[in-house]
């Protein structure tokens, strides 16, 4: 079955997926992600069932793509301190009768991304949060989004880095039309990996016409408020969800022009739009490349992705390295043993920190570039100086 069609095909069928360490937890009602992402150990690596290999680079890293400053920082523009911290207000019918019921905020900060690389609590302490989760999704299905949200958050609380949570929750403020809210997790979940396809999605609900009712709600809520980019952002979501993907490119570009800070929204255009209709970035110059002798490597690099991140990178020739960003001014360090062979240099961090791996070249004595793999082409990468 396709999805709520504005006009513009239904999309193709739906895989399995991975969600990082916790997707088993969700194996009995998540089908799959968007449009063929099938189960890799890395995002981005999935296909459409056309077989176009696409994914953006967070993708291929999860939240280790933010953390180590590759992107240049993480930024949710869809998260306000002062807007998440007032209880949340839901109108719903209650034995049939409308009620207002009021839900407390969820302290959790969606300005920073969702820590994909984290080691799940033991089954004894997740247990009992995935029993609430699926009295959410119990609840959810029968109408009472005050007690799904509460419920969400409850596991929330336990099991903070789940992805699917915080899409559901996301779900939820959908539902009852609290779109500034939704945006917001919504944003951190598809910074670090593709959304829920349409049979997990509709499979949530007991029909499809309630959740056209809400999809048509917000659409009339867009036509109202024209630059709600919030709005703009969670309907894009839904089309992407559905495998509308025109429709969506058109909201994602009118959320980029009015606001240029949604970087996500900007790479997702990128991501979906037809070949030849995505806004053209400048391309830079060539840079000359040469071969340089084994040994340049240990030392002191530095490297600038953004104006406010800075990367100090420290190579020691005993196999040790220490890589520290520096973003907004919070600084964050790294470190663990690196290995360098054909080409290929791989930064990977002690414990289960996780680690990064790409193409090293050389464009002088002083100044080498490093992007990682399942980036794509568009991706200029780091260039570290001394």
């Amino acid at each position: 079955m396709g999805g709520v069609d504005p006009g513009y095909g239904v999309g193709p069928p739906a895989y399995n997926n991975w969600r990082g360490a916790y997707w088993g937890n969700h194996q009995g009602w998540a089908n799959g992600y968007w449009h063929g992402y099938h189960n890799t150990n890395n995002w981005g690596w999935g296909r459409f069932a056309a077989g176009t290999a696409v994914g953006l680079s967070a993708w291929a890293l999860g939240s280790s793509f933010y953390n180590w400053g590759y992107s240049g920082g993480y930024s949710n523009p869809y998260y306000g301190e002062a807007v998440v911290a007032q209880p949340i207000v839901i109108e719903q019918m209650v034995a049939g009768e409308p009620q207002t019921l009021s839900v407390p905020p969820l302290a959790y900060d969606y300005s920073q991304p969702i820590d994909t690389q984290s080691t799940p609590p033991p089954a004894d302490v997740a247990d009992p949060a995935m029993a609430n989760f699926e009295s959410a999704r119990v609840a959810f299905r029968s109408g009472d989004f005050a007690g799904a949200l509460r419920l969400t958050d409850e596991a929330l609380k336990v099991l903070p880095n789940d992805a699917t949570l915080h899409e559901f929750r996301g779900l939820v403020l959908f539902a009852v039309g609290k779109y500034d809210l939704a945006a917001g997790p919504l944003y951190a979940v598809l910074a670090v990996g593709p959304g829920w396809d349409w049979t997990t999605m509709i499979g949530l609900y007991p029909s499809a016409d309630v959740y056209t009712a809400q999809l048509r709600a917000l659409e009339t809520y867009i036509k109202a408020n024209p630059t709600s980019t919030a709005g703009r952002f969670v309907v894009a979501y839904h089309y992407l969800t559905q495998g509308h993907m025109d429709a969506a490119v058109a909201q994602l570009k009118e959320v980029v022009a009015l606001a240029p800070q949604d970087t996500l929204s900007a790479q997702l255009v990128k991501q979906f739009a037809k070949p030849g209709t995505e806004p053209a970035t400048p391309t830079p110059p060539p840079t000359a490349e040469t071969t340089v002798k084994p040994g340049r490597l240990p030392g002191n690099w530095t490297a600038q992705p953004s104006k406010d991140t800075t990367i100090r990178l420290n190579v020691a020739n005993d196999g040790a390295f220490t890589w520290t960003v520096d973003s907004k001014g919070k600084p964050q360090q790294l470190a663990g043993k690196w290995t360098l062979g054909d080409d290929v240099l791989t930064f990977a961090q002690s414990g289960e920190g996780g680690a990064l791996a790409g193409r090293i070249v050389w464009q002088a004595d002083d100044k080498w570039n490093f992007r990682v793999f399942g980036s794509g082409s568009g991706d200029p990468g780091l260039t570290f100086t001394h």
